[in-house]
């Protein structure tokens, strides 16, 4: 199916957690902050200008267009390593060099962490494009107040959420390119 996005949301639930711990801190910082703030939000009787949801369609949107170009240029990485993988085992280098067999582990790690960041920038853009498609609608029909508020909440903390991780994988990864 042309538009079925559930391997988008499998593989960045994939990336969450890895020990039970790390699963229930990434449900209260994901999940549970963002309800949290967008319930309190509404608590609180704060209504959003119409203004405000123009400048957030303009922000999700150049956000759709800038995780795209990230994505490629992650892909672009990922290659160069697969390359050098590839031209290891072609010249049958790993069982002759120290070296290459010390680099395969290495590029395993890389591999692993830009599969991951894939996953985290391919569910961020995705987001951005609900967020955007949200915020249109606020614009285009007359919704509760209440309603508008609370989702638009929920998606910007959710959102920065999800950005910062999509940040710190993409420091992990470089901090991997610059150390070896």
């Amino acid at each position: 199916m042309k538009v079925d996005i559930t391997c988008i949301l499998r593989d960045q639930w994939k990336t969450m957690g890895g020990s039970t711990f790390g699963w229930f801190s990434d449900i209260f910082f994901f999940v549970f902050i963002p309800l949290l703030l967008a319930y309190l939000t509404v608590r609180a009787d704060v209504i959003f200008p119409n203004e405000v949801y123009g400048y957030a369609l303009t922000v999700f949107s150049i956000f759709s267009a800038l995780l795209i170009t990230a994505q490629i240029a992650i892909f672009g990485m990922f290659q160069k390593h697969a390359d050098k993988m590839r031209a290891l085992e072609a010249n049958d280098q790993p069982k002759r060099s120290i070296g290459a067999v010390r680099d395969k582990p290495i590029t395993e790690r890389r591999k692993d962490n830009l599969k991951e960041l894939n996953a985290n920038i391919s569910y961020l853009t995705l987001l951005s494009c609900v967020a955007a498609s949200a915020v249109l609608a606020f614009l285009a029909f007359n919704l509760a107040d209440c309603l508008e508020t609370f989702v638009s909440m929920l998606l910007y903390s959710h959102f920065a959420s999800s950005l910062a991780m999509v940040l710190k994988r993409f420091h992990i990864v470089f901090e991997d390119e610059y150390d070896s």
